[in-house]
């Protein structure tokens, strides 16, 4: 189990739009919807994804506020209590 936000975050992106290749070449100010073309089922999975691996609960008002990939990094490190120094 990864326990990592970031590397979750992005992975959990890629996986979501079918781009498991590209994983560690998402750029954090990545637009995932403008950028990425993540519609809301996407955002939807993307959240799960990461709620299953970090054990955390992301609701609809929080994930409705990620806009860039740096911002689901940042969600889900204040999820887990880990901050990027």
């Amino acid at each position: 189990m990864l326990t990592n936000p970031a590397t979750v975050a992005r992975r959990a992106v890629a996986r979501a739009l079918q781009l498991p290749a590209l994983a560690g070449a998402i750029k954090d100010d990545a637009n995932l919807r403008e950028q990425l073309g993540a519609d809301w089922l996407d955002m939807i999975a993307i959240a799960a994804s990461v709620e299953d691996d970090l054990d955390v609960s992301i609701d609809d008002e929080e994930l409705r506020a990620v806009v860039t990939v740096a911002d689901l990094i940042l969600m889900a490190e204040m999820k887990t209590g880990s901050r990027r120094a």
